[in-house]
């Protein structure tokens, strides 16, 4: 027998009319929102892994920041490797024979080179020039990395001569240059290449006390500043100043130095080169420059080749009579120095 249903009370059909009505409200909501949610913004990406911290990638450890003293700026530096590569290269027997015939400006040619024992960086050249239609050979010492080149003979500190390794002296001979070995008679060699550049004729200046000679450059600061320096000991009558100009340090050097001999009135044009020099330009005061004849090229070469004789060339020499012996700086004396120079100066060298 079927059971019967009881008949929902009064209490229970306000419950249920609740809960359905509830039911329906709440289907409604959800259908609005998801209307809305298409015209939203997406959400933000996920942050880059780069940006992870790092625990998130502990297959990478993230990179320490190092203080700021701890860097050193290398832009304008070469890394070191660069710099034994270019040291190297300097110190390269070839080096010193291409620098001969760059120095030279393309009118000598390098032969052959070795290294000077006992002299690092240094090496003897033999080097080929070409005067009419003719192959001279002479030798040079060159020191690449210092970019320098030195003709003649070159004393050390002890006053001992260099000299040349043997096979050198051997390939010399075969091409026809004669390089006797070191013994008294170089050094009287070298001592009487020095007396000679104190007799070398030039810009004379002063009429009383022993005599100074000073090969320079006249677009040379040293020796503005030894020409300032001397001036006091000149006119109190305690020197005479033989002033020979060459020209090395630039091409105007050479026209400066030639209008310096040939002008009328040399000292005046001394005195303007020199007392006068333009230190912010770094040249000579004289404002006239031209192109000399042949004749006083040939001059200011001559001098040149005269102080290369002594073993060195370059824009400030100074030679003088110290008791009676011949000396030779290659460099500027500070003014403290000279009253103990001029002190011993003699009028005559032996």
């Amino acid at each position: 027998m079927k059971k019967e249903k009881k008949p929902l009370t009064k209490t229970q059909k306000i419950v249920l009319s609740t809960l359905v009505l509830g039911a329906v409200a709440a289907i409604g909501i959800h259908a609005s929102l998801s209307g809305h949610n298409s015209s939203l913004p997406p959400p933000p990406p996920l942050p880059s892994p780069l940006h992870a911290p790092a625990k998130a990638s502990p297959m990478v450890a993230a990179p320490s920041a190092a203080p700021r003293s701890a860097f050193t700026p290398t832009i304008h530096a070469l890394p070191p490797a660069r710099k034994s590569a270019i040291k190297a290269a300097s110190e390269n027997p070839d080096a010193a024979v291409n620098f001969i015939q760059s120095a030279s400006q393309g009118t000598s040619w390098g032969v052959y080179s070795t290294a000077v024992l006992n002299h690092p960086h240094w090496f003897a050249v033999l080097y080929r020039t070409k005067v009419a239609l003719r192959n001279l050979y002479s030798v040079a010492w060159v020191n690449p990395s210092a970019h320098l080149v030195v003709l003649g003979s070159v004393l050390g500190a002890n006053g001992t001569p260099w000299t040349f390794p043997n096979a050198f002296l051997r390939n010399a001979l075969r091409h026809g240059v004669h390089l006797p070995a070191v013994d008294q008679t170089q050094a009287n060699n070298q001592n009487a290449a020095v007396h000679t550049a104190w007799e070398t004729q030039g810009i004379h200046v002063g009429k009383k006390g022993p005599l100074v000679t000073v090969f320079f450059d006249p677009n040379s600061a040293s020796a503005a500043h030894l020409y300032d320096t001397l001036s006091t000991y000149v006119r109190a009558g305690k020197m005479q100043i033989q002033w020979v100009p060459i020209g090395i340090l630039r091409k105007s050097s050479l026209y400066r130095a030639e209008y310096l001999l040939s002008a009328p009135e040399s000292q005046i044009v001394l005195k303007e080169d020199l007392a006068h020099f333009h230190f912010h330009a770094d040249k000579g005061g004289s404002p006239k420059l031209y192109h000399a004849p042949t004749t006083m090229m040939e001059k200011i070469d001559g001098n040149a080749n005269i102080l290369a004789n002594t073993g060195h060339i370059g824009p400030l020499s100074i030679f003088l009579c110290d008791q009676g012996h011949p000396q030779a700086f290659y460099h500027h004396i500070p003014s403290r120095q000279w009253p103990a120079l001029v002190a011993n100066l003699s009028d005559a060298c032996g």
